[in-house]
């Protein structure tokens, strides 16, 4: 732990480490909670198959997050000869987050995710200090990167979300605007049982130009949530 606190200590009191842009490749899939032998029941059965179909679609989604110094977004990038009306494809890619771009300013340390929902386009914002971790002694290497494993403490669920970030990448996002860590998150685990990880890094002397969404009725992350709150109700009444 006093080695992972120098590391932080370094990178703050070191502007000049971030002169460069990343371009980072994130791949998304979801956890298996089944264990497959002769002994599933019919709707374990379903589910490993609804589950081997979701992640076989995924294997043509990529995500891409785009980095510099001041801002980043991350975004799906579908690969090619991907048919856009694919219902499964559209399911696989709206299903465990991921839809719609995700802005981070890290100036201001605000969040801004544009998607559409309900016939309609959203800006939500958030703040990025919304996300408070607890950092771990846990460490692994991801894609030839030294990383710490740190859990999300403000969820108030069994199954934390939980994060791999790594310091030599001193900037404070990851996918889907999950941030606020002493460096890039790498791997990230949702509570819902989807993960994203990342597969390539690509490091540029240029700098990326980043552009925030515009387009969009402007929410904050609560007024969102009563709206969904509201439609889901509406579905169910009929």
């Amino acid at each position: 732990m006093k080695k992972l606190i120098l590391i932080i200590f370094c990178l703050i009191i070191s502007p000049n480490l971030f002169s460069q842009s990343y371009t980072v490749n994130f791949v998304k899939s979801m956890k298996v909670n089944v264990v497959e032998d002769s002994t599933n029941t019919d709707e374990e059965i379903e589910y490993l198959n609804f589950v081997k179909q979701i992640n076989k679609n995924l294997e043509n989604i990529n995500y891409k997050l785009l980095l510099n110094e001041n801002e980043s977004i991350f975004k799906v990038e579908k690969a090619m000869k991907i048919d856009e009306n694919d219902r499964q494809i559209k399911l696989a890619t709206r299903l465990g987050g991921g839809r719609g771009e995700y802005y981070t300013n890290f100036i201001s340390k605000k969040i801004l995710q544009k998607a559409d929902g309900f016939g309609q386009l959203f800006l939500i914002s958030s703040n990025l200090k919304d996300f408070k971790w607890k950092i771990t002694k846990e460490k692994k290497i991801i894609n030839g990167k030294q990383t710490y494993k740190a859990i999300l403490m403000n969820e108030n669920v069994e199954n934390k979300t939980y994060a791999w970030f790594c310091p030599d990448i001193p900037s404070t996002t990851g996918p889907l605007g999950y941030g606020n860590l002493p460096g890039l998150i790498l791997e990230l685990h949702l509570k819902n049982g989807f993960a994203f990880y990342a597969n390539r890094i690509v490091i540029s002397s240029d700098v990326i130009e980043i552009t925030p969404p515009a387009k969009g009725n402007k929410v904050t992350r609560e007024e969102f949530e009563k709206i969904e709150e509201e439609a889901m109700n509406n579905i169910k009444k009929g």
